[in-house]
């Protein structure tokens, strides 16, 4: 539906009339309030080191658990909203496509994300599967988010930018917490937690369940896109002395319905089938040790064990990983401080193909394969200047199974005049490597007919994989500033320009004719790195702490995008990647601390229109109202997407039928005791 002025109008109004009448005293008050967050706000994602923001030559944001209370999300996708930059959008009830600055799809392959340091990228389909990394957000501490280039210290498919969602320290989980919440979509989600003391340390238990009701198709009719899932998990922490050690684990099992389309060789050349459930059953352990030498060196070991298993409709597969780290910082000479680390990591996947409507969708082969990544990185942080200017030079080295030795370099350079201005810039290279979807192991069809080639026949397409294609490279150049304006204003600003090579198309290859079940064309498209391209853009992320009790945080985001297919190139994709993204995002937030315990809290996002999925622009507001009616309990009431009735964000794409994201409500009980 399209935003009319009086919707627009509407919204603003929601956020003014939280602002409060500023009297002589409060003025006096803001004056002198000094501004906590921006600057102070500690990141590990960008060298794998503890550090403030203001000390990061990168595009950092934090999403912090303050920031996940208040919002009104209920899953961390949702979260995501927030950060320039990060595209995110709902496929149906329990898939999302997320990204950074461009590229967006049901499998984004330039995003990595991880969850304490364990990746949860799948390499078999290049992407993540987000439904799988339903966490308790009250166990979240922040999510960094990393827009732009990560390979250097995280290494392959770090290319436009990293998501690390950090939990708690079990320390700072202690005592029993219980939560509910029930609304027209958000039908029913339980869970609990129990915090408790060691010896030597702190440890805590949970366990969640969720109930989620589905969207709508576009042009009406349910999606039958239902959810359900239940998962659980530990946490334990130690510390003696220099030595630290945390041990973690999750399980979760989840059947998740939804609509499928498939294309099909007779008219309508396009079916869609209700009701196909996928299950879901996976789960994880971890294990760090850490060391602090009193000479200042650091010292990490981290492995960690992972098993996910998915029973589709169409094909099915089961990914474990099992990955092992080391990393060593220690300062050197007095202007020097060297990080270096190695790894090693396995992947077995396995996978089984299923006949549906008589065609064999997905299909790989050999059904089950492993593989092995092995890396080191080497990092210098040199100050150049005391206090003042540093420079950032180091390279990763992998080594994986499908293009063999990458080197990913990258220099940062950063200039801190004072305790309130930083400004910095960087030049990277990333590389992202191909999974076993796009090598010559497999085969999946599904593409409707007479989009590939003219024909009097029907034209039916397929994927067919490539073992001789290369890794996708980026060569990106960054510059950003963050400042405290005064005391209680900040800005974050950043520029940067990409460039892509190697970039995969798919290439149409000659057609086969079949006579059976009825006469069509059979056309293989191949994978080749037969396209280019390049991108610019800005994000800016602002702060104003209007009074102690009303916080506002707005962000802007434009991204441009130009690829271009080399000479003899069959493929389409150039045209159909330039329109898969917003060109412009916006959000606008608002906290209001109220009397007698009580918040009320709204935001708004706008999205541009996403041309290749028919998606038009939207604005979105939700609001929350928040009371701690006594000691330990807090309850809410949140509306989302208050401006109109549904809007589609996604679709149709390969298997997945169009939906569209409905207007709904939920309340929430928290309670700790």
């Amino acid at each position: 539906m399209k935003k009319t002025p009086w919707g627009i109008a509407i919204s603003t109004l929601a956020i003014l009339w939280c602002v409060p009448a500023l009297a002589d005293d409060t003025i006096d008050a803001l004056l002198g309030l000094s501004l906590e967050g921006l600057m102070d706000q500690e990141v590990t994602s960008v060298s794998k080191k503890k550090e403030k923001l203001s000390e990061t030559a990168a595009a950092a944001y934090v999403i912090t658990q303050e920031d996940i209370r208040r919002s009104g999300m209920t899953s961390i996708p949702e979260l995501l909203r927030m950060v320039p930059g990060v595209h995110v959008t709902r496929i149906d009830s329990n898939q999302w496509a997320i990204t950074a600055r461009g590229f967006n799809s049901e499998f984004a392959n330039k995003l990595l994300v991880l969850i304490d340091g364990r990746s949860v990228y799948t390499p078999l389909f290049s992407g993540v599967f987000w439904d799988e990394q339903d966490l308790m957000l009250e166990d979240v501490e922040r999510i960094e988010v990393v827009r732009g280039p990560g390979g250097t210290i995280w290494g392959a498919n770090a290319v436009n930018g990293v998501i690390n969602i950090i939990t708690k320290h079990a320390r700072d989980t202690q005592g029993d917490l219980a939560t509910v919440t029930t609304g027209n979509q958000e039908r029913a989600t339980v869970a609990a937690r129990h915090g408790g003391k060691t010896k030597d340390g702190n440890y805590r238990v949970y366990a969640k369940y969720l109930d989620r009701g589905g969207e709508q198709v576009r042009g009406g009719g349910d999606a039958d896109d239902d959810w359900h899932m239940g998962r659980a998990g530990f946490r334990s922490d130690w510390e003696r002395e220099t030595d630290s050690f945390t041990l973690q684990g999750d399980a979760f099992n989840a059947n998740e319905d939804r609509t499928s389309m498939f294309s099909t060789v007779t008219p309508p050349y396009r079916t869609f089938l209700p009701g196909q459930t996928t299950d879901v059953q996976g789960g994880n352990i971890l294990g760090r040790w850490n060391r602090n030498t009193d000479d200042g060196q650091e010292l990490t070991l981290q492995a960690y064990a992972d098993h996910s298993a998915r029973d589709y409709h169409m094909h099915g597969h089961r990914i474990d990983t099992v990955d092992v780290d080391f990393q060593h910082t220690l300062p050197l000479a007095e202007r020097h401080e060297l990080t270096w680390g190695t790894g090693w990591r396995r992947i077995w996947s396995e996978t089984d193909t299923k006949n549906t409507l008589g065609i064999d969708y997905v299909r790989f082969t050999p059904e089950s394969q492993a593989d092995d990544l092995a890396s080191a990185f080497v990092q210098d942080k040199i100050t150049l200047m005391p206090d003042t200017l540093a420079l950032t030079l180091g390279s990763k080295f992998e080594h994986n199974d499908y293009t063999g030795y990458e080197v990913q370099p990258n220099a940062r350079l950063l200039w801190t005049p004072d305790a309130r201005h930083s400004v910095w810039g960087s030049v990277s290279r990333a590389v992202r490597v191909p999974g076993r979807s796009e090598t010559v192991d497999v085969m999946i069809e599904g593409f409707p007919p007479n989009t590939v080639l003219p024909s009097p026949l029907p034209v039916f397409a397929y994927w067919v994989g490539n073992p001789a294609v290369e890794a996708e490279n980026l060569l990106a150049y960054e510059i950003g500033t963050r400042a405290e304006l005064d005391n209680h204003v900040t800005l974050d600003a950043t520029v940067f320009y990409n460039d892509y090579s190697n970039l995969l198309a798919t290439e149409v290859g000659a057609p086969v004719p079949v006579a059976t079940p009825s006469p069509y064309l059979r056309v293989p498209l191949d994978f080749d790195n037969n396209m280019y391209g390049e991108s610019y853009g800005t994000e800016i992320a602002a702060s104003w702490r209007v009074t102690p009790e009303w916080n506002l945080a707005a962000s802007y985001s434009l991204l441009q995008l130009y690829f271009h297919k080399k000479p003899g190139s069959t493929t389409t994709l150039p045209a159909e990647d330039e329109i898969k993204y917003p060109q412009q995002q916006f959000s606008l937030r608002s906290y209001l601390t109220l009397p007698h315990d009580m918040e009320l809290d709204t935001s708004l996002y706008y999205v541009d229109d996403v041309k290749y999925y028919t998606a038009s622009d939207y604005i979105r507001a939700d609001l929350r109202l928040g009371w701690k009616p006594c000691d330990g309990l807090e309850l809410s009431l949140v509306g989302q997407n208050l401006l109109d009735d549904r809007h589609s964000e996604f679709g149709p794409s390969i298997y997945v039928a169009p939906i569209e994201v409905g207007r709904s409500f939920y309340g929430k009980a928290t309670w700790r005791f």
